[in-house]
């Protein structure tokens, strides 16, 4: 029913923890996410995947997006 998505936050440009993860993925992506300090985790997110095939797959998609345009390029991260 439920996933738990870990986060490696130093390799964002502009994200810094799970809420505002949260925030902005919904803002901008308008995915519905949990941020895992909700749930007494820390550096993630939890989605719910009882949705259709084609839900989940476009959710994934946007993920993606999202974190494309938020990931510190090769010569931000050196």
């Amino acid at each position: 029913m439920y996933m738990m998505v870990r986060i490696n936050f130093s390799d964002f440009t502009d994200i810094t923890g799970d809420l505002e993860f949260c925030k902005k993925l919904l803002n901008e992506e308008f995915v519905l996410t949990f941020p895992a300090s909700s749930f007494f985790s820390k550096d993630g997110f939890r989605v719910v995947i009882c949705q259709s095939h084609s839900n989940i797959e476009e959710a994934g998609a946007r993920i993606k997006a999202f974190c494309e345009r938020h990931t510190k390029k090769e010569e931000e991260a050196q």
